[in-house]
């Protein structure tokens, strides 16, 4: 009776081992674009513009914050892009005119 027992133990165990998924190595988190790029946020539909976007601050109803403020508010990227270039500011150096003075 013990050894069937012990048989029956072992059966269960060894099945229950052979069956476990082997634990999946972790693979780094994918690119949420830069963390810090002020962002405006539709507040209507649930998405964020970024700057070079031609709905950046036009939209009815939004709010500025930062990309990661708004992706930690649940805030989905528009156009399923995420904000990854810093915008470039216009330079007014050297379009300046100068007046003639009588």
């Amino acid at each position: 009776m013990k050894k069937v027992l012990l048989i029956v133990v072992l059966a269960l165990v060894s099945t229950t081992v052979a069956h476990q998924k082997p634990t999946p190595s972790p693979t780094p988190a994918p690119s949420r674009g830069i963390p810090t790029i002020k962002v405006w946020v539709d507040t209507e539909y649930g998405f964020y513009h970024c700057p070079n976007s031609k709905l950046y601050g036009k939209t009815k109803q939004g709010v500025y914050m930062t990309q990661k403020q708004a992706q930690d508010r649940g805030y989905r990227p528009a156009y399923g892009t995420y904000c990854n270039t810093v915008p470039t500011t216009k330079s007014t150096k050297g379009n300046t005119k100068s007046a003639k003075i009588n």
